[in-house]
């Protein structure tokens, strides 16, 4: 019987798809279940996932349609035999003890979750990401006042999902939204930070995170704004479940739901600048985005254009700023040609 089933969702990843498996392969905790969810590559993405699993039996290979990575990740689950659940990226990998130690501290203190410290590397790099000084052994309260308010509320942190070990038990009754593109992590997380009893946090990096560069083509179009939205709900419910309504959560977290919202308009605008008036009114009109700005209008100078009326200077504003923007990516896609050569 595996102690910890591995889901990985496999799509057109075959540069990567190798490393990522062999260091599944390599973990010191043997005991493992791999279980690589092909979710419609069409290049030798499942190719690569047969070779392999005709090597080890404890690869398991699910192959469907494109759905997208949180359903691939809820099919992964609905095979996975083990107690506790680590999700992984197809083009990110595991350091080698990093099974063995998740385990351990999720076992020696009965806890809900466990989280470590991770790479971000590239082709060229490789930097450490410390999310905090020391371990920690936190009970619900202090896991909520020391990690909820600094990820889920003001978004100090980002809220991922391939640096964690979880309980399968508490993700079947827990998890009733995966949430999609581009945030299904944090959704995820949501959820099931809401029923944590005991967190540990490992200081010490046991995965590589792999940083793909911007694209300049990164899809957006008010159907993400519908997705933020509903993220945004889900998020509202379970801050109320965890007592984490003080006036300080309402703004910390008005304020993250607005830069959110802006910094995705300036990815759109990154695409379409000339184009965009429509869209743009759209999102900076709709009510919930209004009603964010009014509660943080005194902080926050956009959101002070917006509840003050001026979209029209709002607008200006985020131009300007993806004018900006869009020159620095080219520049430093130009320098990096010329270095190349």
């Amino acid at each position: 019987m595996p102690l910890i089933s591995i889901i990985v969702p496999v799509y057109n990843v075959e540069r990567y798809l190798p490393q990522c498996i062999d260091s599944l392969l390599s973990q010191t905790l043997v005991y493992i279940e791999i279980i690589l969810v092909n979710d419609g590559s069409t290049d030798s993405s499942l190719k690569i996932c047969d070779q392999y699993a005709e090597k080890d039996r404890r690869i398991i290979i699910i192959s469907k349609k494109n759905e997208g990575v949180a359903k691939a990740r809820r099919d992964g689950l609905e095979k996975a035999t083990a107690e506790y659940i680590s999700f992984l990226d197809s083009d990110d990998y595991y350091e080698p003890m990093f099974c063995e130690k998740m385990y351990t501290h999720m076992v020696r203190s009965n806890a809900d979750l466990v989280e470590c410290d991770y790479y971000k590397v590239s082709d060229s790099w490789r930097m450490k990401h410390e999310l905090y000084d020391a371990e920690m052994d936190l009970t619900k309260e202090l896991f909520h006042n020391k990690i909820v308010r600094n990820t889920l509320v003001n978004g100090t942190e980002a809220v991922v999902v391939w640096n964690k070990l979880y309980r399968k038990c508490i993700i079947k009754r827990t998890i009733l939204e995966y949430g999609s593109s581009p945030l299904e992590d944090y959704v995820f997380n949501i959820q099931y930070y809401s029923m944590v009893e005991r967190y540990e946090y490992i200081h010490q990096c046991l995965t590589n995170y792999r940083q793909v560069p911007m694209s300049l083509s990164r899809k957006c179009n008010f159907q993400t704004y519908e997705i933020l939205k509903k993220a945004e709900m889900i998020k509202e419910d379970c801050l109320g479940k965890m007592g984490l309504i003080t006036e300080a959560d309402k703004r910390d977290d008005a304020v993250w739901f607005v830069n959110y919202t802006i910094n995705f308009l300036r990815q759109y605008l990154l695409t379409d600048i000339v184009h965009s008036d429509a869209f743009m009114r759209q999102v900076l009109t709709d009510d919930m985005f209004c009603q964010k700005c009014v509660h943080i209008a005194q902080e926050n100078q956009f959101a002070r254009l917006i509840s003050n009326g001026e979209l029209a200077r709002a607008l200006r504003q985020l131009k300007n700023n993806a004018r900006l923007e869009k020159a620095k990516i080219l520049l430093s896609r130009i320098k990096h040609m010329v270095l190349d050569k």
